[in-house]
């Protein structure tokens, strides 16, 4: 979030690809100003499962009258009003993530699992989920 309420949109070569997805021109009532987030841009089957291919042809050119609407899974908060939250354990920046940002119909914080974590791991591949992650819980942000 800009700090003049905008939202923009960077990939991970840090390009804007704000203009591909119009449907996020509204959230900047859901962020506060210089707020800066980490997450994934998803567009979802129809079981709610990412759907690799489709989010490519968003990417790839114009909206055509087949492509569904994208959404972004916010994973980590990086910047909170301009003061950064980087060096914050992991939980600290999770609770004030799920604090700000609640069910919105583009903007979602999804819920991170604290137990079980080798099981939820191994059964991502048999859900058709392709992006997994672990963090150490006190761990501060570290990119890449």
């Amino acid at each position: 979030m800009a700090p003049d309420g905008s939202v923009r949109l960077q990939d991970r070569a840090l390009r804007d690809v704000t203009y591909q997805f119009p449907e996020f021109g509204n959230l900047g009532g859901q962020v506060p100003p210089g707020t800066v987030l980490d997450g994934a841009l998803v567009v979802t089957d129809g079981e709610g499962r990412p759907e690799t291919g489709a989010l490519r042809r968003r990417l790839a050119g114009p909206a055509g009258e087949d492509q569904r609407p994208a959404a972004y899974l916010a994973f980590d908060l990086l910047y909170l009003e301009g003061r950064p939250m980087l060096r914050k354990p992991l939980y600290q920046r999770k609770k004030q993530l799920h604090k700000m940002v609640g069910s919105g119909r583009h903007l979602y914080a999804p819920k991170h699992i604290e137990a079980e974590g080798v099981e939820l791991y191994e059964a991502c591949p048999q859900q058709g989920l392709e992006g997994r992650m672990a963090k150490h819980r006190h761990g501060p942000y570290v990119p890449g």
